[in-house]
């Protein structure tokens, strides 16, 4: 029987968890309500709305590497806590926003501290849970996620179930309450020192960049991440438009999804902790991808009861791709990561999902709802290919890892 005491044993697991719970239920919270607050309280168009998004979406890309080498130059506890906390603020400033420009300003805000607290979180976990552990971490982490964002999504649904200004603005402050509360219980996690090789010259600042097979993997990293957009983006157009099943099935397959990652996330991330293991669940889940998009696909042909099945299947073979995906991220992120580096690697990492993030909508509406069910086997074979390739460059990125580890400590014995 699953045990959160003996998930989350007290120390920086236990605070990590709480603090995840507390930022997960604000972010489900706000995300459920930002948009109707916007365009029906605010008054400002759907196209408005959506273009300071994107934008908001491109300055937080763009903070993700500063903030990774600002976690290893600052430690990532204290980024993690002052970001979370500045990102309170920004989410408070929604109540005052009235026009496109206080929108532009606060959405941006809100992008980069959040781009930077969870950067300097990833840094956090690398740093202060075993390394055998971390991958079972962040897989119990995305448990609580999920559950986070279930919960606030249900009370925030609740709270609109009777739409008024003021339900809207007690739902913003709600959330950026949850926010404080995530950074004052990071605060429960002891404050890591600077890493000392990233405050010194060692050639140059961004070695990131310059280590182009984990820079390879975070693209690729990135292209299996455009799953995240099907669920949220694509399948409700397509049910719509190419389907006979009834609207109401959306609603049952993120249900679906939701209990496949909680009951199994933790499970299926065992074994992720090494390159080789890591690299081979992102090969799982190209496969399973594009088998779930070839069943979406599919879904278009037949009758409405058939069609709610193959889509239910569909959407079970998607969120056992997502796991995959997950746990092979997470493995690959922390065990090609220069140590000396840590902040940064983690920071270029989220940068491949935060491009996918911006990118998705674009690519998935027009492979999807543009060109129909070819579109489909297009985007099966993009997942497909990524998932063979990423085993190639993770063993490349590994050998390179390890010559570069011989050649430090010969540096050291002279």
């Amino acid at each position: 029987m699953f045990s959160p005491a003996e998930a989350f044993p007290a120390g920086p697991v236990r605070a990590l968890a709480l603090g995840t719970m507390f930022r997960t239920t604000g972010r489900g919270l706000f995300v459920t309500v930002s948009v109707l607050y916007l365009t029906r309280s605010v008054g400002l168009s759907v196209a408005l709305v959506a273009s300071a998004m994107t934008v908001a979406a491109a300055a937080g890309l763009a903070a993700a590497l500063p903030a990774g080498h600002l976690a290893d130059l600052r430690g990532p506890r204290n980024l993690t806590v002052v970001f979370a906390a500045l990102e309170a603020v920004a989410i408070a400033g929604y109540c005052a926003v009235l026009t496109f420009t206080g929108l532009i300003v606060t959405a941006i805000l809100v992008s980069v501290c959040e781009t930077a607290s969870l950067t300097g979180r990833s840094a956090l976990i690398a740093r202060s849970v075993p390394p055998q552990d971390r991958v079972r971490t962040r897989a119990r982490l995305r448990v609580i996620t999920n559950i986070g964002w279930s919960v606030g999504a249900g009370v925030a649904g609740t709270v609109l179930l009777h739409e008024s200004r003021p339900g809207y603005l007690a739902l913003i402050c709600a959330a950026a309450a949850c926010h404080l509360a995530s950074a004052l219980v990071t605060l429960r996690i002891p404050s890591l020192p600077p890493l000392e090789v990233a405050g010194k010259e060692r050639g140059p600042r961004w070695v990131t960049l310059r280590d182009r097979p984990f820079l390879a993997l975070t693209a690729l990293n990135g292209v299996l991440c455009l799953h995240d957009a099907i669920l949220n983006i694509a399948v409700p157009l397509w049910v719509v438009q190419y389907t006979r099943a009834p609207l109401s099935v959306v609603a049952w397959l993120f249900i679906v999804n939701t209990v496949i990652v909680v009951l199994l996330q933790v499970r299926l991330s065992r074994n992720t902790d090494t390159v080789r293991g890591a690299a081979r669940a992102q090969r799982r889940a190209g496969a399973l991808l594009t088998l779930s998009c070839a069943v979406y696909a599919w879904s278009a042909n037949g009758s409405p009861s058939l069609a709610v099945v193959l889509l239910v299947v569909a959407a079970a073979v998607h969120a056992l791709g997502e796991i995959q995906q997950s746990a092979g991220a997470w493995g690959i992120s922390y065990e090609l990561a220069d140590e000396a580096f840590v902040g940064q690697y983690q920071g270029l990492y989220g940068m491949g999902v935060s491009i996918a993030a911006i990118a998705a909508p674009t690519v998935i509406t027009t492979l999807l709802v543009g060109a129909g069910q070819p579109g489909w086997f297009v985007l099966g074979g993009l997942f497909l290919l990524s998932g063979m390739v990423v085993p190639v460059l993770a063993e490349r990125a590994s050998r390179r890892r390890t010559r570069a580890g011989e050649r430090d400590d010969q540096v050291v014995q002279r």
